[in-house]
């Protein structure tokens, strides 16, 4: 099965924006730039929370641990990285 980036991207999106709601911040910014940690938007758990999301939604096996983790930390960087590794 061919998995699309813009999957890839959406699926991450709907995360972060559902992350946003749950904690109540105003999403006045864009996702694809901002960094999701430092906006407290997740933490670490919440990142390999998400991965494990991906994973099951995609039927994948996504390995970033060779990763620097500063490019792991916006929507553009880590929806590349993804798509790179599935």
């Amino acid at each position: 099965m061919k998995i699309s980036k813009s999957k890839v991207y959406t699926l991450i999106q709907n995360y972060l924006i559902k992350e946003c709601k749950k904690k109540k911040i105003k999403k006045n910014f864009n996702l694809d730039k901002v960094d999701f940690f430092k906006k407290g938007i997740i933490d670490s758990l919440g990142f390999l929370n998400l991965i494990s999301t991906i994973e099951k939604k995609l039927n994948v096996e996504i390995d970033l641990s060779n990763e620097n983790p500063s490019k792991l930390t916006n929507l553009y960087n880590l929806t590349k990285l993804i798509y790179q590794r599935i």
